[in-house]
């Protein structure tokens, strides 16, 4: 018995259930993808650097939105694409105003007997979201209708989408996931910024692959050395970041009392 494969339309649904969006990331991009997915955009941003190898995620380009929202088991369906081969925009007419595609396609915006479809309008250099009567973007964070929407309905489209999700529902990518607190790092931060604090230099030499095997180096100023003593002498050398700790309070304890500023 011959099986028949799976089709798109049996393992892709349309997705009806958004979220508000949440973080601080506040760009159109991510909080977009914080509506579909329920994700916050600080976990957005990171998933999206993840791929695009940026320190920051702030404007997105098509691709990078559309591959985000792949790995969360999310597909963008085209409905309009206004660009041709060279991915630039076509000319006005065939823009349609998000208010004109609306009324143009106000049969998109009905409710089904699963709810309302969802669409991504790209528009003036801005992600926005419609589901049926409602509008939703990262700048008004709620569900408003579009009718009581003050700026906007006359942005230029140039692609729209209609979003599905996967029979076996959003994933979050590990990439999105925040990093599980490193102990070590919060000792380096901690002895960095007391030794600030204190004006103290410290070199940290590494001997092994895992920074397992370290000195740590730690010296005050000259002047501070020439009017107020050493105060480890001739033993600058540690040999863990808490050691270090411990000497710069036992430094700081020194400079309270000597009374010194």
């Amino acid at each position: 018995m011959k099986l028949n494969k799976p089709t798109f339309t049996t393992l892709w649904n349309p997705l009806t259930t958004l979220h508000l969006p949440h973080g601080k990331n506040r760009w159109c991009g991510p909080g977009a993808i914080s509506i579909i997915t329920g994700l916050d955009t600080d976990s957005v941003s990171r998933l999206v650097r993840s791929f695009t190898g940026n320190t920051k995620c702030t404007g997105m380009t098509h691709n990078s939105f559309i591959s985000a929202l792949r790995m969360c088991n999310i597909r963008l369906k085209p409905v309009l694409s206004n660009v041709d081969a060279n991915g630039n925009a076509v000319s006005d007419l065939k823009n349609p105003t998000i208010t004109k595609w609306r009324k143009d396609n106000s049969y998109k915006l009905k409710i089904t007997d699963k709810g309302y479809h969802v669409y991504v309008v790209s528009a003036g250099n801005h992600f926005q979201i419609l589901q049926g009567e409602f509008f939703i973007d990262n700048i008004v964070r709620d569900f408003i209708l579009f009718d009581d929407l003050k700026k906007g309905k006359r942005r230029k489209i140039r692609k729209v989408w209609q979003v599905l999700i996967h029979k076996n529902g959003i994933v979050v990518p590990p990439e999105a996931q925040k990093p599980k607190p490193n102990p070590k790092r919060r000792l380096i931060n901690k002895l960095l910024k007391k030794a600030k604090q204190l004006n103290v230099d410290v070199d940290v030499d590494y001997w092994d692959k895992d920074e397992q095997d370290i000195s740590v180096w730690m010296y005050v100023s000259d002047e501070h050395e020439r009017i107020y003593g050493d105060p480890w002498i001739d033993q600058h050398c540690f040999t863990s970041y808490a050691d270090c700790i411990a000497a710069l309070a036992e430094e700081e304890s020194r400079r309270i009392d000597l009374k010194i500023d």
